[in-house]
């Protein structure tokens, strides 16, 4: 048994020709400062793949 907790993994899509013009809304829900992932991204990354996107994202954290 794995015991007790939660578990949430929500996810809103956009479809269609004008799906961008939302896209400013959300990101402002989320704070000053996010990290939007985009394209680019192999299917199961291996861990050292996992670290590498960690490390960009504190650099990119001080610009």
């Amino acid at each position: 048994m794995l015991g007790n907790f939660t578990y949430s993994n929500p996810t809103k899509l956009y479809f269609g020709e004008n799906s961008l013009d939302y896209l400013r809304e959300e990101l402002q829900k989320y704070g000053k400062n996010i990290l939007l992932v985009y394209g680019g991204v192999m299917p199961n990354p291996i861990v050292e793949k996992l670290y590498e996107g960690c490390e960009r994202a504190r650099k990119a954290a001080w610009i």
